[in-house]
């Protein structure tokens, strides 16, 4: 009797070890900075005679975008599964140039089959692997994009407690901070708050800038990139507040406005904030690109003023310091700023089928066939940026975006973001991922 006693005593005192470990695994080094990599244009993975000694003297942290709007709705899309640009133009090439042509059916694409399908965001396996990947490339931070107003919580509450599992399990994973812009900014930020960070949601997977979480937000909220005169509906409103000296909020602007007109105390004090937005030479009438906490997300040098401006400049400051660098493959697909784009050549001509003709690549030495696979204009970013050094942050743009829609006023203008826009135009960095079109 004592001997089955004393048995499940230890089995129970095994189960619970084995529990506090899977609470507090350690993390298991895998040393994946002294990986050997050769990419498929014959680059290797700088060695230490290459990068030099490790870097001191200060801290160097570096972002990444991260999409979650592969929500699950998109299931329901009619099956075989045919909204893929590369599938339609080798059905029929002529459809790059026609948005009218029968085979453009959606209204959102894929360039191409991602290396794990057509995946959505609340699918725990890629989770892992996107987490896995981008903790072994040294990223120390997801940007979740919410600029558009639109809360992805399903997509969340997969995505953060996966990474607390992975974390459980010892491995390495990113932190996330949110990113707000468009349309009700206040509003959105509000309910962000109130819902993960002062519900105390993932906090172990929360971003802390100077001793706060960071918030990237717009900081001219009444202004965004679709006008002026934006309402930000206060969902705390109490008409109570304004009347009755009793209520515990009487005469709290954060209570008694049916519309935000700021944001509130507590947003102002719980967070670190910096405002983010394409590096405009100027926005909202004000200077913007490489100005005191205001980062950007690209530069936009397609503008001759930012063209023009020393690159170290082009990163923004915080108490006049270095802090923010934005590195990105290429530019907005509207532009004529795309991947083989150089501030010495500025961008190629094109061909007939609107890809850039021979070009020199500039860290080859040499003029290639096809050179939107030589990331021309992603090299001189990162060069720029490193030799910058900003004093904390790389933010680059972006991993997992793969949507594409079709824009015929980019069709009409033949610029090598329009129908080949896989090939030469801006926004993801996953294998086989897609980039963005507007229809």
């Amino acid at each position: 009797m004592m001997k089955s006693i004393w048995i499940g005593l230890s089995l129970l005192l095994c189960g619970l070890l084995n529990a506090v470990a899977a609470e507090e695994a350690p993390y298991r080094d895998l040393f994946p900075d002294t990986w050997v990599a050769t990419d498929s244009i014959g680059r290797t993975m700088p060695d230490s005679f290459v990068a030099g000694p490790l870097k001191t003297g200060q801290k160097r942290v570096v972002g990444i975008f991260y999409i979650t709007w592969h929500t699950a709705n998109l299931a329901t899309l009619k099956s075989p599964y045919n909204a893929d640009v590369s599938k339609i133009l080798a059905a029929d090439p002529s459809a790059r140039l026609d948005a009218k042509h029968p085979l453009w059916t959606e209204g959102s694409y894929h360039w191409g089959e991602p290396e794990m399908g057509y995946f959505l965001s609340q699918d725990e396996y890629v989770i892992r692997k996107d987490m896995s990947m981008l903790a072994d490339a040294g990223v120390d931070v997801l940007v979740m994009d919410v600029t558009n107003a639109v809360r992805y919580w399903e997509e969340w509450d997969v995505l953060f407690p996966t990474m607390q599992k992975m974390k459980a399990e010892g491995n390495k994973v990113p932190q996330f901070c949110f990113w707000s812009f468009n349309g009700p900014a206040i509003t959105v930020v509000q309910d962000l708050y109130e819902k993960v960070y002062k519900a105390g949601k993932y906090k172990d997977l929360w971003f802390f800038w100077d001793g706060k979480p960071l918030l990237l937000y717009n900081g001219t909220p009444s202004v965004d990139a679709n006008g002026q005169g934006i309402k930000h509906p206060n969902p705390n409103y109490d008409p109570a507040a304004k009347t009755d000296p009793n209520h515990p909020h009487y005469g709290d602007p954060d209570y008694t406005e049916e519309n935000y007109l700021d944001y509130t105390r507590e947003v102002k004090d719980f967070f670190t904030l910096r405002t983010m937005w394409w590096g405009y030479y100027e926005w909202a009438g004000k200077r913007f690109i490489g100005t005191e906490d205001n980062w950007s997300f690209g530069y936009d040098l397609g503008n001759d003023k930012v063209a023009a401006m020393n690159p170290d400049d082009l990163v923004s400051r915080h108490l006049g310091q270095k802090e923010e660098a934005a590195v990105t493959p290429a530019q907005h697909p509207s532009s004529l700023v795309g991947k083989s784009w150089s501030r010495e050549k500025g961008e190629p001509e094109l061909n007939d089928q609107d890809l850039p003709v021979p070009t020199l690549v500039p860290w080859l030495g040499k003029t290639v066939d096809h050179p939107e696979g030589y990331g021309i204009y992603f090299q001189e970013r990162w060069d720029e940026a490193l030799h910058a050094d900003p004093q904390f942050f790389i933010s680059m743009t972006g991993t997992n975006g793969l949507l594409a829609n079709i824009n015929p006023e980019m069709a009409r203008q033949r610029t090598s973001c329009a129908a080949t826009a896989p090939t030469s135009s801006w926004t993801s960095t996953t294998p086989n991922s897609t980039v963005a079109f507007n229809r």
